[in-house]
């Protein structure tokens, strides 16, 4: 089984490839701008560098959201296409839960808080916990998140940690934030887990669009009232 894990929820886009329940290996790519000329051609390099196909894939798992509206926007109907030309099972997951994910720990009691900078002085975030979803997905100020998800004492991580992580430390201490090297989502970490995930209908597929949690700034601008004395 050759599974195809895609985000495009971040500026900087990332694929992996899992074989018959192993990795088989992971790129990243370019600026959200870009992921329109290099998602494909990312992909396709990484299949002809284990020998593969891109009709070998037998499998897609996609990161639909939050995140960058360009990128989701392109990584969905990149994979809507591919996933209808090869005939194959689509899995989906969120990019906040992606972040949780490799940090909980079943043996232990963890509580982690995925943050994700959505600018605008904002972030999308959650709360999560062993089988559970303490705070669900969000876009929220960051010294609103952190009054409310502090009592957790969750491990914070992601760009959004990252970016405010001098006022995740005043609040929560330093030591609560995870290691720059796992702010973005791990595409070889869905990969390994997309075969138990639970695939799309063609009908579900068909009307999937991306978790955007806000309006895009051009919905925002057709949804701002007009003045009429302007």
């Amino acid at each position: 089984m050759v599974i195809l894990a895609v985000d495009t929820s971040h500026p900087e886009g990332g694929v992996a490839l899992n074989v018959d329940g192993q990795p088989a290996g992971a790129a990243r790519f370019g600026a959200a701008s870009s992921h329109l000329a290099e998602l494909g051609e990312c992909v396709d390099r990484l299949l002809r560098d284990r020998g593969l196909r891109v009709g070998d894939v037998s499998r897609i798992a996609l990161v639909e959201g939050p995140g960058s509206f360009t990128g989701l926007r392109v990584g969905m109907a990149y994979v809507k296409g591919l996933a209808a030309a090869l005939d194959v099972d689509v899995v989906t997951t969120g990019t906040l839960e992606l972040l949780a994910l490799p940090l909980l720990d079943p043996t232990e009691s963890m509580i982690i808080c995925p943050m994700v900078d959505a600018h605008k002085n904002e972030v999308y975030a959650a709360v999560y916990g062993n089988d559970k979803v303490l705070v669900k997905p969000c876009v929220v100020a960051p010294d609103l998140l952190l009054e409310s998800a502090h009592k957790f004492d969750p491990l914070f991580v992601g760009s959004g940690a990252i970016r405010y992580r001098r006022l995740i430390g005043q609040i929560a201490g330093s030591r609560r934030i995870a290691s720059e090297t796992a702010s973005l989502p791990s595409t070889q970490y869905l990969a390994g887990i997309a075969r138990d995930l639970e695939p799309l209908s063609r009908d579900a597929l068909r009307t999937l669009e991306p978790m955007y949690l806000r309006p895009s700034d051009a919905e925002f601008k057709r949804l701002k009232p007009i003045d009429s004395h302007e």
